[in-house]
């Protein structure tokens, strides 16, 4: 019932049914009701009353019964009125004033009841005071029913959004059997998420978020990013690259009073890093081969869709992956839910909880911690037991080969996923796995060199300055919308399935580099070519670049 239908029926007429065999005083008591506004129903004997009863009349607020009646006891109706009316009140009107009487007829259902000769003062205080309660009591039981009906389609309604979540959750979800993860809801839904993906190149790429609030407010905060992040991580895209735009989408779309805390990993096993990017997450525990923390990564960043993309830090922290065995990410609902013995959980006590099996994870959560006011979530990485790529049975010809030459120009540079396509390519023809992501490397490293530094001729030292990741940025968005049909990349790969061999070419439209004996870059952009030139020759057998420094070609071969 709304407030408009509880308004209406607080200001309906009152309506009595009044059973009273003295013709004369009913007339009276009719006169008297009416007087007051009252709606008056007459009767004058229980065969009157039990007719108008199956007439099914309107609503009865109240009935002012005679018990000595010409055909029987008015206190024989009572079952009858209470059956149709539940909530009408029962006044008995009589001469006698026997309290066994009187006991009998509350016991029987009655109200109230006033001795005859009736002080119809008395009798009308009475009335109001009935028929306001019974109302109220009627009000409340419908808003009550209301209420649990509410309720009933509102479970309904959140059983099933809950369905969808974790339906989306899992599809989108790339479980690897040396991440442990477990995420304990404070209500129907939860606002920590723990999303792992593969990247073309092998890494494993895991976001660990805790939306502000819990319930179904904080669940709808990770909306935007859910399908963004494994889209980027597919493509193997640096890390920070993906917390600039999981930051930007945030921005677009939440409100300035929601955010979420993050933690963005990549393992990169070709590189042999491993990068941690924190924005207001407690520190991510970083274990050794003895089991004792070596590093802790503690927040350098703000949360998710709080700065604007010119103040947001998007560099994460890199580090040697050989150095550590164990990576232990937790929410601060695990630190801040007290134990059932009343204490807090301390940094030795997570430790210890990361080591347990994975499918007792849960069951020791609910046996430690006492009902979480927050979201409890808890992530471990097993770095020891990482998988070795394993390599797919080669299912192409022994004298096949592939030659694959694009030529990208102008505006089309700006939505290509060369690197994709060229992985995609190789993987139809069933190449070894660790092949397919060795060249995907090379090939990101290579078309990102060649459009960011050839063709739009981009300093990378620009990153390290303040602001600098926006400004870049915002320098590469420029660049790109100026692209013209004098901007082009030219790619060829070739695969020779004889001596297993590939060999990849891309030349830019840039004006090149100079390249110094020790084989890095002595022009504009040092640091980055540097770099850049140290992963090629890691991954490659042999790096070439060809002068005036705007083409590289690499060749590599499967092992």
């Amino acid at each position: 019932m709304n407030g408009a239908d509880v308004e209406q029926a607080r200001n309906r007429a009152t309506r009595i049914l009044v059973v009273e065999d003295d013709l004369l005083f009913l007339q009276y008591y009719q006169l008297f009701l009416e007087s007051k506004e009252c709606e008056v129903l007459c009767c004058s004997s229980l065969q009157d009353c039990r007719e108008l009863l199956t007439q099914q009349p309107a609503t009865i607020d109240l009935a002012i019964l005679d018990n000595q009646l010409t055909d029987g006891q008015g206190l024989t109706l009572v079952n009858s009125i209470k059956s149709r009316f539940p909530f009408a009140a029962i006044l008995m009107a009589s001469a006698t004033d026997d309290a066994d009487f009187f006991l009998q007829a509350f016991k029987a259902g009655i109200n109230d009841y006033v001795i005859k000769p009736v002080n119809m003062d008395l009798l009308w205080q009475k009335i109001q005071a009935m028929v306001q309660r019974s109302r109220l009591e009627q009000l409340t039981l419908e808003q009550s029913l209301a209420l649990s009906n509410w309720k009933q389609h509102e479970q309904q309604q959140q059983h099933l959004a809950r369905h969808l979540f974790d339906v989306m959750l899992e599809k989108l979800n790339q479980p690897q059997p040396q991440v442990l993860a477990c995420v304990r809801p404070s209500s129907a839904f939860s606002g920590d998420c723990i999303i792992q993906c593969q990247g073309m190149d092998g890494s494993l790429y895991l976001f660990f978020a805790d939306a502000t609030g819990h319930g179904l407010a904080a669940a709808v905060s990770l909306m935007p990013m859910l399908q963004l992040f494994p889209q980027m991580a597919a493509k193997a895209l640096p890390l920070a690259n993906i917390a600039f735009e999981l930051n930007k989408r945030l921005n677009e779309l939440l409100p300035e009073d929601r955010f979420v805390a993050s933690v963005l990993l990549r393992i990169n096993p070709s590189a042999q890093t491993l990068e941690v990017w924190n924005g207001c997450m407690p520190q991510v525990l970083l274990l050794d081969a003895q089991g004792r923390v070596k590093e802790r990564v503690r927040s350098t960043h703000m949360a998710l869709g709080i700065l604007d993309e010119q103040e947001f830090e998007a560099l994460p922290v890199t580090l040697a992956l050989p150095d550590f065995s164990q990576i232990i990410v937790h929410s601060d609902g695990l630190t801040e839910t007290p134990t059932l013995a009343g204490q807090l959980l301390q940094e030795a006590d997570i430790i210890a909880l990361a080591q347990s099996p994975s499918h007792e994870l849960m069951g020791q959560l609910n046996a430690l911690l006492t009902d979480p006011e927050d979201d409890i979530s808890l992530c471990c990485v097993d770095l020891q037991h990482w998988p070795q790529t394993a390599d797919l049975q080669v299912g192409i010809q022994q004298h096949s080969q592939i030659k694959y030459q694009l030529d990208i120009r102008g505006q089309a540079l700006a939505g290509s996923d060369v690197p994709g396509q060229i992985a995609q390519l190789l993987s139809q023809q069933q190449l070894p796995i660790n092949l397919v992501q060795r060249v995907f490397v090379l090939a990101t490293e290579m078309y990102l060199n060649a459009l960011e530094h050839g063709v739009l001729r981009l300093d990378s030292q620009i990153k390290h300055q303040e602001e600098g990741f926006f400004h870049y940025y915002q320098r590469k968005e420029q660049g790109l919308a100026k692209l013209s049909e004098q901007d082009w990349i030219q790619l060829e790969l070739l695969w020779c399935q004889q001596d297993k061999s590939i060999k990849l070419s891309i030349r830019d439209s840039g004006p090149g580099f100079q390249v110094s004996a020790s084989g890095t870059a002595d022009q504009p952009d040092t640091v980055e070519h540097g770099r850049g030139l140290k992963l090629l020759h890691k991954l490659a057998d042999q790096v070439d670049i060809v002068p005036p420094g705007n083409q590289f070609v690499v060749q590599l071969r499967e092992y």
